[in-house]
């Protein structure tokens, strides 16, 4: 028996991290080789990973929602055969050979040491047991822990001062959800060239045509901006690059229909999003029914976004902010802020303002789409 690293593989160049998203196996099953047994993102796109070896998983190094370089461990496998063509560890004693009883180690921190800490501790030169003695700010260990330690072992004297520091603010760990938009925002920041128009639209069109609505007695009522997305999805018919995404430098793949994400925000400032599917080929009482049960859905089972979610609204109305500029999350190709309400003429107006991927549309095209949104808004109330 030989206890084996499963490390994350390169997936293509320039690729240095990965965001774990799903964990398929727990330690203690039997996995074949071949057999998938953790999922990743990368630019937004997911992928299986199979296990290059068949044994049992002894342990997960990695959690769910983690960001992981690439060649780094995410979990070790007890092995039958040794392989050779795999780094290898020999349990865990006889990897990390103690000096004196454990007794008299006395770590002043219980934190998980995560594999980039751990990778980062080795280029420090920081063996295995000097880690276990490292502080951690919170339940994990950190490269900025690793870096107080040092400065702290190489000049005792601010070894006070770091004490003090702690007693002035509340460190928490980021949420899973966090961790997921971080890492998508990062990756959209290495890929997206994003340019940002806008103009106002004739909300009160929106608001006379609900009234018909409730004139006619339909119910459930959708709500304005339930509505306004049903505009939005109206006008891609006529524009094929807002339902399509980029897979590649050279290489767009254009939908059939579109695939609608609605921002929701969330307790604590985090975000989700919840997707209308195929939302262009549905009535406007389909899609009000369709938002509100996606929506349900995302706030019960978590974030629907996936490679295909082609735009993105985000409607902040509620929170009175007129002007914003909404931030383009890769692979989608455009996000649109809604804001709040305001008169102009006597009449109830919004700006919109859209943020697309000018690797993919130029700015002419972008102001079509958004004028031909404009142009559904101003013709809903009678086309009902």
């Amino acid at each position: 028996m030989v206890i084996t690293e499963i490390k994350i593989p390169q997936l293509g160049e320039g690729l240095q991290e990965v965001l774990i998203d799903r964990l398929l196996k727990r330690s203690g099953e039997h996995i074949k080789r071949d057999e998938a047994i953790y999922v990743i993102e990368t630019d937004k796109a997911l992928m299986d990973v199979e296990s290059p070896y068949e044994g049992v998983i002894q342990e997960w190094l990695v959690e769910e929602n983690d960001v992981v370089l690439v060649g780094s461990p995410v979990a070790r496998i007890q092995t039958i055969i040794e392989h050779s063509a795999a780094p290898h560890l020999e349990p865990r004693k006889a990897e990390f050979p103690e000096t004196k009883p454990k007794s008299q180690i006395a770590p002043s921190s219980s934190a998980v040491i995560p594999p980039r800490t751990r990778a980062y501790c080795k280029q420090l030169g920081i063996p295995e047991d000097e880690m276990l003695q490292i502080s951690a700010l919170t339940e994990k260990l950190m490269p900025r822990d690793v870096d107080k330690y040092v400065a702290a072992k190489s000049n005792p004297e601010i070894l006070p001062s770091l004490e003090q520091v702690r007693c002035d603010y509340l460190e928490r760990s980021i949420s899973g959800k966090q961790k997921t938009l971080l890492y998508r925002l990062k990756r959209s920041t290495e890929l997206v060239v994003p340019g940002t128009i806008s103009r106002p639209v004739a909300w009160f069109r929106l608001q006379e045509g609900i009234q018909i609505l409730t004139n006619r007695g339909d119910s459930p009522l959708p709500s304005e901006f339930q509505m306004f997305a049903y505009c939005v999805a109206q006008a891609s018919k006529k524009h094929p690059k807002f339902r399509s995404v980029l897979t590649g430098e050279n290489s767009v793949r254009e939908y059939r229909l579109l695939n609608l994400g609605i921002a929701i925000a969330r307790p604590n400032d985090e975000l989700i999003t919840a997707v209308i599917p195929e939302a262009d080929c549905l009535s406007p009482a389909a899609f009000a029914n369709t938002a509100r049960r996606q929506m349900r859905k995302a706030i019960k089972e978590g974030d629907q976004a996936s490679e295909s979610t082609q735009i993105t609204l985000s409607y902040l109305g509620e929170y009175g902010i007129v002007d914003a500029t909404p931030a383009l999350v890769a692979p989608a190709v455009a996000v649109m802020f809604i804001g709040s309400t305001y008169g102009q003429a006597g009449k109830q107006v919004a700006n919109i303002a859209l943020t697309f991927d000018h690797r993919l549309i130029n700015g002419a095209g972008a102001a079509l789409f958004l004028n031909d949104i404009a142009q559904q808004v101003e013709s809903f109330s009678s086309e009902l």
